[in-house]
Parts: C-alpha cells; structure tokens; sequence
C-alpha cells in the first residue's frame, strides 16, 4: 500500500511533462503561425505601396509600359526594405485594364488583351521564407529546411478626367441674338420669354452646376437626396423642367444675379415636361463616381439653353423667328447640348469613354414671298438638319508644370433642302409677275464635315480654365449656296430655249431671287439661329471645363 503514492507521484510527472511539451508545441505553432501572417502582412503592404507608388507615376495619365511599371514597383518596394532581387525574392509588375462583372473585379493585362487600356498595374510579390521555428531547428542537426512561398498582389489604377463640352456656348448676347433667343426659348419652355440682351448677359456672366440646382445639405430644391444612392442613380432620376428652371433661378438669385428676376416672372407658365439630370451631364459608366464631377460650373445661360433642349428631345416645337420670309417654323431637337466627364481612352468595345456630341437640330419652315422685293407668290418648304459632331479624349499626360490633353474631334455637316411643301424632294416654285414667269426652284446639297486632333495644354492649378478652340478654324460660309440653288424660269407656262435661255430678263428674275434667299433667309437661320442652339455647320468648338489628374487608388 506504502508504493501507491511514489507510483501516482511518477504518473504525475509524465503527465505534467506530456502537458508541458503541448503547450510548448502550441506556443511554437502560434509563433510560426503569428511569424507567417505578419511575413504575410508585410508582403502585401508592399505590394500595395508598389503598386500605388506605379500607378501614381502614369496609368492613364501617361505612356507607361510593363517594364516601366516594373522600374516604379521595385523602386518603391526597396524603400520599404524589400530587395527584389534577393535570393527567394520576386517582384513583377504589369500594366493593362480592370474589368467589373458582377460586382466582382479582375485585372486584364495589356499583353494579353490589346483592347485592354492601360488604366491600372498590377503587382506581383514573392518571398521565400521559413516555413517553421521547427524545422529550422532540425535543421542544425542536418535536417532540410521546410520554406514557405509567400505571395501577395495588388492593382491600383489612377484615373485623370476632363470635363469637356462642344458647340456655341452663349458667352454674350447682342440685340439681334436676344430677337432671335427670345422666340427660341418661348418655343422651347411653352410660355413667353421677352429678355433684353442686358438681361441674358447678365445670366451668361453667372456660373452654376447641376450640384448647385440639387441645392445644399443634400437636400437639392428639385426634391433629389444627393446623400443617398450612387451617382448613376441620382443622375437617372426624373426631375420636372419647372422644378430645374425655378432651382436655378433661386441659385442664381442667391449669387446676386440682378437680371434673373425677370426671368423668374416670365418662367410661371413654362410647360409640364420631364428630364433627367444625367441628360445634362453624361459620365462614363463606372468611372467616374466622384460628386465633385456634378459640381462643375458652367455658364447659366448655356445650362438653361440645355435645359431646355433636353425636356423637349424629339419633339417638334413651333418657333416664330421673325424673318422675313420665313413662316410657320418648327424645330425639333435630336440631340441636345451636354457636358461630358470621364477618363481618356477607350473601352473594350472600342467606343471613346469621353466623348460629347454637339447639339443636333432639325428645323423646317414655310418660305413666303417676304424675302422678295418683287411681287411674287412663293410655294417653298425649307428644311435644314445638322449632322452631329463630337469632340473625344484620346489621352492626358499629367506633367509638370502643365496637362497635355489629346482629343479628336469631327465637325458637323448639314443637309439644307428647300422644295414643294407638299413633298420637299420635289420642285417648288415662285410665280412672278402674276405668273407670268415662274421659276421652278430646288436645293438639296450637303455640308461635309471635317475631322482632325488637337492638344490642350493646362496649368496644373487649372487657372487658365475654360479654355475653348474653334476646329477647323474657319467654317462654312452660307454665300457658297448661292451656286447650289438650282433655278429653271418658265415664261407663259414654256420652257423654250428662247424664253428660259440666258437672257438679260431671265437673269435679273433668277438674281433677284436667289440673292434674297441666300442673304436675307438662309444667312441669318445658319450664321444666327443655329450657332443660338448650339449647332455650328462646317466647325466645332472644343471646350474644356475642368481637368483631375486623379490619383491612384487599390482597386484589388
């Protein structure tokens, strides 16, 4: 009985000791297992600093290759104690596009993918390290070492914009413009707007932004919560045209903007209708999410102009010009004014990521007998419609001290046709001298644009903003008509060489028609009305708004 407690005291001990070698055996695999996750940390924060450090010096903001990136990456990584070129060490580096599908992200390298933009750079990180405290003690009796490959990446992207816009801006108005502004409006808002060319200057003279007419604290005066949802969301939002026109008065009220208010009475009857804000302001799809993009300010007047044309996209309007000759006019707006910001470049389909189109217009009209200075009956349809032009961001080079910005641009051309009102591809005609003489007369021509780059160059404080080019920098000219207007006198209801040939007669009554058309009806409605809407024929004016060179940002 006396052996009991010296047999108990000895399964003590074992047990005490197989207790003591566990928790030693936990406490080595907490050490190794703390040891590989902060080894593990630590090579992801370089990767992550890497890939910063790389696409902070180009991305899109610059011509920058993989082994570029590669340069960069190591260069930052070796500054974070880091040697890539160490035994067990590795550190590569390349450039290409990210790719969003699912609300899940994935990197595409240039290489492998020639559609790929060289938006963003990925950084790969290796490191060999010791795999256990163990195994490197056993080690020291001959045993082999048990490494562990650790690996870490990361992409960042910087992505610069610009915010660019193209056509006429209404920078200041004389009085022949405000004659012809006032029935443009009036037409376009339903009720009557009567403004002095003092007044619209005023309102040109003034800056708003959409952000400013969402109003402040979020809460904007046409009832949108910019606090909540994404950018995309809030610029989908549906927002009455009264709502828009009264949030900007009160905007430009509140700046001080005397003249406004008399444009604030004139706007109590404005017609129902219904934009979207993002009508107004178009941002590249997932690429721009920044509010600062909807605080871009622009001139009031040409915003208000915009606003207008968006709320009545596709539907034709009845304007009264006043020009002589010119009778029962209607204008309809096929592509409406816009300002557009986003990244350079193109996407994966091979469209421009910032592109602007400049306004498109259609306008048709009754010519009668007004621009005649002889006695004549007039049976003519005009019809005039613009083909649209764009301006594109092709790159950005973010050096110092400027920004070069590249663009692309086409200018807009113009179908001008004027015929039968009954069918404008037939001929019309004006009786004269109480029909006596009759002229059979038809247009249909064509006005071809031109397209071609041009580069920007902008302080990187953007203090010389806005800055605008006419491309090309002469236009067309509307006096070259004169030799499209195809003309046929007919004389007592013959046309026999004797009476419709070239004679002195015949040449005064063709002169004394086509010369007014030109002058006193197609000049004014293509050098005033148009440039009033925004349609420019023969040229385009590239402007730029406001320019972010970005900075990078993790992206995986």
């Amino acid at each position: 009985m006396n052996g009991w407690p010296a047999r108990q005291r000895g399964a003590i001990g074992i047990l005490a000791a197989t207790t003591l070698l566990l928790a030693l055996i936990c406490l080595l695999l907490v050490v190794d297992t703390g040891r590989l996750y902060l080894e593990q940390r630590n090579l992801q924060r370089v990767a992550d600093v890497a890939a910063l450090e790389s696409a902070s010096q180009g991305a899109l903001c610059g011509d920058q290759s993989s082994a570029q990136a590669t340069s960069f990456a190591k260069a930052s990584a070796m500054l974070n104690g880091f040697d890539a070129d160490a035994a067990g060490s590795s550190l590569s580096a390349e450039v290409g596009g990210v790719l969003s599908a699912g609300g899940l992200r994935s990197f595409i390298a240039s290489a492998s993918n020639a559609a790929a933009a060289n938006e963003a750079v990925h950084v790969e990180v290796t490191k060999s390290v010791p795999g256990s405290l163990v195994a490197n003690l056993g080690g020291l009796f001959g045993g082999g070492n048990a490494n562990v490959d650790l690996r870490a990446e990361a992409v960042a992207r910087r992505l610069p914009n610009a915010t660019i816009s193209a056509g006429t801006g209404l920078a200041s108005v004389n009085s022949g413009q405000s004659a012809l502004l006032n029935p443009i409006l009036s037409g376009l808002l339903g009720t009557q707007i009567d403004l002095s060319a003092a007044a619209y200057n005023g309102i040109a003279d003034a800056k708003l932004s959409v952000l400013d007419i969402l109003g402040p604290n979020g809460m904007g005066l046409v009832g949108v919560d910019t606090s909540l949802g994404t950018i995309e969301q809030l610029l989908n939002t549906n927002v009455g045209l009264q709502q828009v026109l009264a949030a900007s008065v009160n905007v430009l009220a509140k700046n001080g903007v005397a003249s406004v208010e008399a444009l604030r009475t004139q706007l109590v009857g404005v017609k129902s209708a219904t934009l979207k804000l993002g009508d107004l302001l178009g941002l590249s799809a997932g690429e721009v999410n920044s509010m600062s993009q909807l605080d871009t300010a622009i001139n009031a007047l040409d915003l208000i102009m915009a606003v207008a044309q968006v709320a009545n996209k596709n539907s034709a309007v009845a304007v009264n010009l006043g020009i002589p000759g010119l009778a029962n006019a209607r204008l309809t707006v096929v592509e409406p004014k816009r300002i557009v910001s986003g990244p350079p470049g193109q996407d994966e389909s091979g469209a421009w990521r910032t592109e602007v189109r400049q306004s498109q217009v259609r306008l048709t009209a009754d010519i009668d007998s007004g621009f005649l200075s002889i006695l004549a009956t007039t049976k003519l349809q005009l019809a005039i419609e613009g083909a649209s032009g764009a301006v594109w961001l092709k790159s950005m080079a973010c050096t110092r001290p400027d920004t070069a910005l590249d663009f692309g641009w086409r200018s807009s051309g113009a179908t001008i046709k004027i015929g039968s009102p009954a069918n404008i591809d037939q001929v019309g005609s004006i009786l004269v001298l109480g029909g006596l003489v009759r002229l059979d007369l038809k247009l249909d021509t064509s006005i071809a644009g031109s397209s071609g780059d041009t580069r920007f160059n902008v302080k990187a404080d953007g203090s010389d903003l806005v800055q605008s080019r006419r491309l090309p920098e002469s236009g067309f000219l509307a006096s070259t008509l004169k030799t499209s207007i195809n003309v046929n006198p007919v004389v007592l209801g013959l046309c026999l060489p004797l009476l419709c040939g070239s004679t002195a007669l015949t040449d005064l009554i063709v002169n004394s028609v086509v010369a007014p058309l030109v002058d006193g009806l197609l000049t004014p409605i293509l050098n005033l009305v148009l440039p009033l809407l925004g349609v420019q024929l023969g040229y385009i004016d590239a402007e730029i708004l406001k320019v972010d060179v970005g900075r990078a940002e993790l992206l995986i």
